[in-house]
């Protein structure tokens, strides 16, 4: 799962999932993975597995007779396996919507009859491309550990500032006790200004674009904006809007930032309605382009 302001949670809704399912009866992927019903499958292949007696495939009467439940793989799943999945994840977000698998597809790229890597080939960033590529082999000793794909793409498909301030920093507001909606406004406030210096700094050295680090910390201080209570927070946090906008594309300025003050704009507050259009005006003149 993905937090409103970026931060990956891994998670499961049901109590039981099995880590092996047969490979030739959907009906378990059906009830255990396939809620959606979007038919979409990203279980790392060497989860399926035969379930079929040979020796009663053989008699036509039998022929879809399963093993007892004892006699079936067990096993816990390992990281190998989530990795896969992530890949599959990742491939369908830079795609905007492209699935590398649907069931059928799975199973036949198990069998080495398909090849997700049409779909891989629509992602545009290069980097990105590779990590997927690695991460959907479908020998699960040849994948990485997340934190080797980490160290691998260090300056690729992860600028240098994620290492260097913006991993750390964001970690900050997702350890224990989590901090209300007031309490991070209230953090990141006085922190503004760092954070700026940083992600400007890392964009010179390693012509990054500041906009794309700036996004998350956007999504960070948003993610707040409807669940304040205090007029001090509100102003603290178009305070901090309006600081960001300086370096923010016309694009998020438009789609980010923009609903916010819409939002505050109707605030209980006088002082906020106030300041909720003096920053919208701000940053509406540093908007050069509408975007599509």
């Amino acid at each position: 799962m993905v937090t409103g302001w970026n931060w990956v949670l891994l998670t499961d809704f049901a109590s039981f999932k099995p880590t092996y399912l047969p490979e030739d009866n959907p009906a378990d992927f059906s009830y255990f993975f396939d809620t959606s019903r979007r038919r979409t499958c990203y279980i790392a292949p060497e989860r399926f597995v035969k379930t079929l007696n040979s020796d009663v495939v053989q008699s036509n009467t039998v022929s879809n007779l399963v093993l007892p439940e004892e006699e079936i793989k067990k096993g816990d799943l390992n990281a190998a396996m989530d990795i896969f999945s992530l890949g599959c994840a990742l491939t369908e977000l830079f795609t905007e919507g492209h699935v590398p698998f649907d069931f059928s597809q799975l199973l036949t790229y198990r069998s080495g009859e398909y090849s997700p890597w049409k779909v891989i080939e629509k992602i545009e960033d290069p980097c990105i491309r590779d990590l997927v590529r690695h991460m959907m082999q479908k020998d699960p000793n040849k994948r990485s550990t997340a934190e080797e794909y980490l160290e691998q793409q260090r300056g690729k498909a992860f600028p240098e500032y994620f290492y260097s301030f913006l991993r750390e920093y964001v970690q900050g507001f997702a350890s224990v006790p989590i901090l209300t909606p007031d309490e991070r406004i209230a953090r990141l406030k006085p922190d503004i200004k760092k954070i700026l210096e940083a992600l400007t700094d890392s964009a010179k050295d390693k012509n990054d674009r500041v906009n794309d680090g700036l996004v998350i910390i956007v999504s960070l201080v948003t993610s707040c904006l409807r669940a304040l209570k205090h007029c001090t927070a509100k102003l603290h946090a178009l305070e901090v809007l309006r600081q960001m906008a300086e370096l923010l594309s016309s694009e998020v300025i438009l789609d980010r930032l923009l609903p916010y003050m819409l939002f505050l704009v109707n605030d209980r507050y006088p002082q906020v309605r106030v300041a909720a259009i003096k920053t919208m005006t701000y940053c509406l003149t540093l908007v050069k382009t509408v975007p599509r």
